[in-house]
């Protein structure tokens, strides 16, 4: 196989979570036709697993007996792609932190992020893509339309609201509103956050969902259920009560029946 430049790294333990995350990225880097770069205390065991389904991927072992998430993060400058097992250890993890690894990883990372939920693999439904109300980088949007593509998969964007949108009110009534004109409103912001990406991606089939319901992130957890992949953005929020990731990523991570794909706004990608 050719491999491109920049490989697909990989943290994980010895747990059932690290050694289907390591599976997870084996089968990306072999979809993307790059090498794989293993970080673990003890490498071995999760080489053993890849090379069973993968026997001739170049796989680059890098030994880390501290802290996987500075490694990680570190080693993204000059990654395609991180992949990170859900609940990954640590030094400094922290029980009030669902998934404190994935966080500080997918925050700081400077390529995109798959939290590999244990013990889900990746079907072959469409790629979600989450739109919310602010402009979304074209970087995120590419990458999901790239990785449809790849997989043969159509691009469903998806937009929770919780509210009402402003044309949809009436001027008579303000606690009424028109249910078409909603529905109109919020396939409109689709519309306009896919449009031109279809010209460029022309084999990629383009659907638009929209779903009210005032919990964002449970009604994004039910969609992810026949899901191959969930792409979302980081959503920096450094300066916001020590938030590192935007709310509802945050608690997409760990959550997400399908991997989830975290997107910096300005990452090096494609790499």
């Amino acid at each position: 196989m050719g491999s491109g430049s920049r490989p697909v790294v990989v943290g994980v333990d010895d747990s059932a979570a690290g050694l289907a995350a390591a599976r997870l990225a084996a089968a990306e880097a072999v979809l993307h036709r790059r090498s794989l770069r293993l970080l673990a205390a003890d490498p071995e065991p999760a080489v053993g697993a890849i090379r069973d389904d993968h026997p001739a991927l170049p796989i680059e072992r890098e030994t880390v007996p501290g802290d996987l998430a500075d490694a990680l993060v570190e080693r993204s400058r000059a990654a395609h792609l991180v992949v990170v097992a859900t609940g990954a250890a640590g030094i400094g993890s922290s029980p009030q932190v669902a998934d404190p690894i994935g966080v500080r990883v997918a925050a700081h990372a400077g390529c995109p992020v798959i939290i590999d939920p244990a013990g889900r693999a990746a079907l072959t439904g469409p790629v979600l893509l989450g739109i919310d109300e602010e402009a979304e980088e074209p970087t995120v949007v590419e990458y999901a339309f790239a990785e449809a593509l790849v997989r043969g998969v159509p691009l469903c964007g998806v937009h929770i609201w919780a509210g009402l949108p402003g044309e949809a009110l009436s001027t008579l009534d303000p606690f009424a509103y028109d249910a078409r004109a909603a529905d109109d409103d919020v396939d409109r912001l689709l519309a306009e956050a896919l449009a031109g990406w279809a010209s460029r991606y022309p084999d990629v089939p383009v659907q638009r969902r929209a779903v009210h319901n005032p919990n964002t992130a449970h009604a994004m957890i039910e969609l992810s259920t026949d899901a191959a992949l969930m792409v979302v953005s980081a959503r920096r929020h450094a300066g916001l009560s020590g938030m590192l990731l935007g709310s509802v990523t945050g608690a997409l991570i760990g959550r997400a029946r399908c991997p989830l794909a975290i997107v910096p706004a300005r990452c090096v990608w494609p790499g």
